[in-house]
């Protein structure tokens, strides 16, 4: 057994999850993209599971169980490296590059157009109207979307960067990219709020009132005898988002965004195709 395997497996008997799979990480050489990809979303797991536990969505005997599995899984994915079991397939190159668009339901229009010069410029495009099934978890579809594609878009206004969905998105983009630095993320803005000092403090009091409106429902679930599973899930949603916006708004201030405002964008959308389709550029 390795130096790698001893700290691993010293660390998920201390229950220090998150810092095995760091280790782990470390040891899978860049051709394994399959066991990366099954890593990335292992930590998301972890993430999660954290998360629903500070907001008390999860029992602690629940988090306990959900901690147990979650080590079986990450000595699983070690096994795996180890006895180089992973599949050759995922190590082939594409044909040609692809791309997960993100976005928020009401900037639809625009991430229309972003996805039609794309395809046009021969980039395949992977997006929840065209390509997440009836009746799909739209956790998993971001998961696998974003573990199947080179790059991942996203398009950023204020109304998106206030959703729980598209901020899970971007961060977990970003996670892969922190992780691996080799799939890419590339912001296209429809305003530039997000580039204001304020805009962190302006948009965590909107997220406190959704948090505290949603507070207010659960002793009415109460009254009513009414799971509040719904009411659990968009409040993990809202607190994971209102954790990660700070990182989410340091990246974006701090790479390179295009500009999808009318004057710009033809111009901006001609440079995304060349930066896609050479497989190069976005944020690093």
């Amino acid at each position: 057994m390795n130096e790698s395997q001893v700290n691993i497996d010293g660390l998920v008997r201390a229950n220090r999850l998150r810092e095995a799979g760091v280790v782990l990480a470390a040891s899978i050489p860049s051709e394994r993209r399959q066991l990366r990809d099954e890593l990335t979303a292992w930590l998301a797991r972890v993430t999660e599971a954290d998360t629903q536990r500070r907001v008390d969505d999860l029992s602690a005997e629940d988090y306990a169980k959900a901690r147990a599995k979650l080590a079986r899984q990450l000595l699983e994915l070690r096994r795996l490296l180890d006895d180089g079991t992973a599949a050759a397939a995922t190590s082939a190159p594409q044909a040609s590059p692809s791309v997960f668009l993100s976005y928020n339901h009401t900037d639809a229009a625009d991430a229309s157009a972003v996805r039609d010069a794309l395809r046009g410029g021969g980039i395949a495009v992977r997006m929840d109207a065209d390509s997440m099934q009836p009746g799909a978890a739209i956790r998993d579809f971001i998961r696998r979307s974003i573990r199947a594609t080179d790059a991942t878009i996203c398009i950023v206004s204020e109304r998106s960067l206030l959703s729980g969905w598209v901020g899970q998105e971007t961060a977990l983009a970003l996670a892969t990219l922190d992780l691996w630095d080799e799939r890419r993320f590339v912001a296209c803005y429809l305003d530039t709020r997000f580039l204001d000092a304020d805009f962190r403090l302006c948009a965590t009091a909107i997220i406190d009132t959704r948090l505290a409106e949603l507070e207010s429902l659960f002793p009415l679930y109460a009254e009513q005898r009414i799971d509040t599973n719904d009411l659990n899930s968009e409040k993990s949603r809202l607190f994971e988002l209102r954790n990660q916006l700070g990182s989410i708004l340091q990246r974006l201030r701090d790479s390179q965004c295009l500009d999808l405002r009318p004057p710009a964008r033809a111009a901006s959308l001609k440079r995304l195709v060349c930066t896609i389709g050479d497989r190069g550029g976005g944020s690093r």
